[in-house]
């Protein structure tokens, strides 16, 4: 998702960070962008982001394995913290 928003700028997305809820994934960058908490955590990463002038302004998420309970959650978090959410369908490409 990361090479494709970083290909069609056109989009006019940047993606600021990632939420994985592996927490061994924590702090790792993606080719450029670190991996910041869970999807639990968006409520609070959407504040720190606010104060340090970097607003979050939509929630794209690929969660190809989630379940719908999963996807539930993740969407009722983004709505808790005031974020508007897309969610993408992820193909493998080959």
């Amino acid at each position: 998702m990361l090479r494709e928003l970083e290909i069609n700028r056109q989009l006019g997305y940047r993606a600021l960070g990632f939420l994985d809820d592996n927490q061994h994934k924590h702090g790792e960058r993606i080719l450029g962008p670190r991996s910041w908490a869970g999807g639990r955590d968006v409520v609070q990463i959407a504040s720190q982001c606010r104060h340090k002038g970097e607003a979050i302004d939509e929630v794209l998420m690929a969660m190809p394995s989630a379940t719908g309970r999963q996807m539930n959650e993740a969407i009722v978090c983004c709505r808790a913290a005031g974020l508007t959410c897309r969610t993408l369908r992820v193909s493998a490409i080959c």
